[in-house]
């Protein structure tokens, strides 16, 4: 009876002394998490937004919708060719409008291959003025979406402006309001629209 007595006893103490070590050996160093690989398309997110051009004489800054001119072709090069009203840029990729001496249309052909609706929205913060707010949007269809958006540095400088302007159009909206007008075919962005929601529209 003492011998099997004894060898539970041995094996008890066994499985002791195991556990015992297991606590006391250090666990060996997790390996590092594997990041997720990337979408191409989510590149154009981790891209930095440039740096919005600063007019610090009027303390407006934007990296594109109402700029002055000379500011826009600071970053963009001189127009390459006119049609009408329109000013082109960088292969026809960009065309201004100038109302004010601001830029207050300005129309982003998008080159192949296009951007989806999600990507396009996020392409666009960068020619919008830094303060910017979305309001609402105006229209939701496959071929159109039209967003409007507020802007007080922009209401500012317009108002400003208007001041030394000899012939001021008058204001279809409330001043620092623009809107942003999206086309769409077969689910891609094709254009998008930045417009100032006052003055006169370009022929």
């Amino acid at each position: 009876m003492r011998k099997p007595l004894l060898i539970i006893i041995g094996l008890l103490v066994l499985l002791g002394l195991a556990v015992a070590v297991r606590r006391l050996t250090p666990l060996p160093p997790q390996p590092p998490p594997v990041p997720p690989e990337q979408r191409p398309e989510e590149a154009l997110f981790s891209d930095p937004i440039p740096p919005a051009e600063d007019v610090t004489t009027r303390g407006f800054q934007s990296g594109g919708l109402g700029l002055s001119r000379s500011a826009w072709e600071v970053l963009h090069g001189k127009q390459s060719k006119r049609v009408g009203e329109w000013f082109l840029y960088q292969e026809q990729m960009y065309s201004v409008f100038y109302q004010q001496h601001l830029v207050w249309q300005l129309k982003c052909t998008w080159k192949r291959p296009r951007f989806d609706l999600v990507q396009a929205r996020d392409r666009s913060r960068r020619y919008l003025p830094l303060d910017s707010r979305h309001q609402k949007t105006l229209t939701s269809t496959a071929e159109m979406v039209v967003e409007q958006y507020f802007s007080q540095t922009l209401a500012q400088l317009l108002a400003q402006t208007s001041k030394t302007d000899l012939h001021p159009q008058p204001a279809l909206e409330q001043q620092g309001t623009y809107t942003v007008t999206h086309t769409l075919e077969k689910e891609r962005v094709i254009e998008t629209l930045f417009q100032i929601a006052s003055g006169m529209a370009p022929p």
